[in-house]
Order: C-alpha cells, then structure tokens, then sequence
C-alpha cells in the first residue's frame, strides 16, 4: 500500500510503468526495460469492492473527470479528486501496456477513508488534548509566579493577587476578632523569577 487518506482528502498515487525483461541480441545481460509510451497503457482503478472507478488508456483526453496524471521517466503519479470516492478501504490501481502483453502489470493501492478517518480524528485529539495541558501547564506556573501585595503597607485590609502586574482576585485580611493587621503580621510575596 503506498499512502493513507482520510475521507475528505484527494488521493495522489505512484504508479510504476510496467516493466519487461529483455536481452539485446540474445546475448547481453537481462535488463529491465519499462513500456515505451504512456499513451499505450490502460489505468484500471477498483473501489474496494470491485467497482470500476477507473478503465481507461492513460491519455489527457481519455481520463474520466477527477482523474489527472503526471508522468515521469519510470512511473506515473495518479492523482483522484475526493468526488471519485464512495466507498471506504483499499483502492487497487493497476497499469498495463494496452499494445502488446509483453510488459508485466504493475499494481499498487491505497487506503481511502474508513479506519483512516478514526486515526485523523484521534490525531486532532491528541493534539487538542495537548495544548489544553500546555495551557493549564502555562497557567500553573503563571499561578506559582503571581506576587502577593497589600493595599497600604501602613494599615492593611485588602490583600492582592498579580500576576504578570494585572490584579486577579483580592481577599479581606484582618484579624480573627477583625480588628487591623499590624503591618508586621502580612507576608508579602514579590513575584518568583525563573533561574537560568
């Protein structure tokens, strides 16, 4: 299987040429030689189950719609519109000289939609899932950060919550009988700074 899909994307595949064993003048060295024309070969594409999506010469005029091409020196690149899908699975694509039988058939496929669909969506998931602990990661030391000051060093009633220098949350202070705190009494807490 060459590549994966979700159910929403285009498919773009890598379709060898077909290729045949040859000898020149009986006596050199078997070497591979691939079909001599693009033109000549058949693309067969088949939905997993056994629809023809595709049967048709590799030619720009012959393809169906959705279906597009580009060629290189030993393969095809086969690319598929989304709208040419209807069913979830393993596609086979399969190319073969439509002149004569002496190449061999090249065959290759790909996964569209289905359990591809699960593991984007899982993916997104994940991802979401970690920049919401990153968030609360970033929180947390904000929170250890924060600075702790009174609104009047002489007599304090109202104690603060910053962070970063923006006021949070304040809270009353006083004693147990609510009479004032001495001054001497409240702990005030600059903002912590990190060590390199």
């Amino acid at each position: 299987m060459t590549a994966l899909y979700p159910s929403t994307s285009a498919a773009q595949v890598f379709v060898p040429l077909p290729v045949r064993l040859s000898t020149t003048g009986g006596s050199a060295p078997i070497a591979p030689d691939v079909a001599p024309d693009v033109a000549d070969c058949r693309l067969i594409i088949t939905n997993p189950t056994g629809g023809s999506v595709c049967n048709a010469l590799v030619d720009v005029g012959t393809l169906p719609t959705g279906i597009t091409f580009i060629s290189a020196p030993s393969c095809i690149v086969v690319t598929l519109d989304a709208s040419k899908f209807t069913t979830a699975g393993v596609y086979a694509v399969t190319l073969d000289d439509d002149v004569t039988a002496n190449y061999q058939t090249s065959l290759t496929s790909f996964q569209w939609g289905g359990w591809v669909d699960t593991l984007f969506a899982n993916q997104t998931s994940i991802i979401s899932g970690l920049a919401a602990i990153e968030l609360q990661t970033d929180q947390a030391v904000a929170i250890l950060s924060a600075s702790y000051d009174v609104d009047d060093p002489a007599a304090p009633t109202v104690q603060t919550l910053s962070i970063g220098g923006s006021p949070i949350a304040t809270r009353t202070i006083a004693n147990a009988d609510g009479s004032p705190i001495n001054p001497a009494q409240v702990l005030i807490l600059g903002e912590l700074t990190a060590v390199p």
